[in-house]
């Protein structure tokens, strides 16, 4: 009789506590993040939840960002990176995004009373843009602006993502999605170093469309599917080259209108502003 409760007693243990080891057993393994970014010089630690096995850890642009064997991202220069952990034959990954905060240079004066390009008569981009900068000579025009609906038919023609359309606008509520579309040239002056896209338009320098404060509240909507190198990020032309270029944001619903400057090779801030 003691023997027959004896294994009563262990068989419900087992029933016990079996569950919990199957729920642990099934945890989702995940990283803490899968889009992070960076200023040029800053670091972030990436941790995967969900299993205490090893993590090897690699980046596919180590110029850009590099990582730790514990996780450590440390950003390097201005682009994007992917960080992948591998655990046994499954991977994981983060983009990185990594940018350069500009600085702020003295104006010289003109004697010419508010030309194309000041802080109070911005230039057009529609209009087409040729400037000499601190690179080389640069020549760009926005062809096509591209707003909600429209930008999001335009982009799935490109064979971009719906899923990631609609999980932006999720992550993105109060803003509406538009696509800029560029021609662009880098004229002369990059033949050591490319003329990069980011030199034309950044998004985490963009400033208001008076040109007097500094906006901060704008994220890209990421290209893929051959398109990932005509985005500014990515973009690298050296003389002679031209090239399409797209820039998809996410912009605050009362936002018409947005500016950025681009630094003359006098350093003189030429500025321009984009309605919508």
């Amino acid at each position: 009789m003691k023997k027959l409760l004896t294994r009563l007693f262990i068989a419900m243990l087992i029933l016990t506590f079996t569950p919990t080891m199957n729920t642990q057993a099934k945890a989702k393994i995940k990283l803490n993040k899968t889009k992070i970014s960076l200023q040029r010089g800053k670091t972030y630690t990436l941790k995967v939840k969900g299993t205490k096995k090893k993590v090897k850890w690699s980046s596919n642009k180590k110029t850009i960002a590099t990582v730790t064997r514990k996780g450590k991202v440390t950003a390097k220069k201005q682009g994007t990176a992917v960080i992948t952990a591998k655990i046994g034959k499954k991977k994981y990954k983060c983009k990185v995004k990594v940018w350069q905060k500009t600085t702020k240079k003295p104006t010289k004066t003109n004697t010419e009373p508010n030309p194309i390009g000041t802080r109070v008569n911005p230039a057009d981009p529609r209009t087409g843009i040729t400037l000499d900068t601190t690179g080389g000579t640069v020549y760009f025009k926005l062809t096509e602006t591209l707003k909600g609906q429209e930008a999001e038919n335009r982009l799935l023609q490109m064979n971009q993502s719906l899923e990631e359309i609609k999980q932006g606008e999720y992550e993105h509520t109060g803003t509406t999605l538009v696509l800029f579309v560029y021609d662009v040239q880098a004229v002369n002056g990059f033949a050591a170093y490319p003329l990069n896209g980011l030199d034309i338009i950044n998004s985490y320098t963009l400033y208001d469309g008076t040109c007097s404060k500094n906006i901060k509240n704008i994220e890209s909507f990421y290209l893929s599917e051959g398109y990932e190198a005509m985005i500014p990020t990515n973009l690298n032309l050296y003389t002679g080259a031209s090239s399409k270029m797209y820039e998809a944001l996410w912009i605050p619903n009362e936002m018409t209108s947005f500016s950025n400057q681009i630094y003359t090779k006098n350093l003189t801030p030429y500025w321009v502003r984009y309605q919508f």
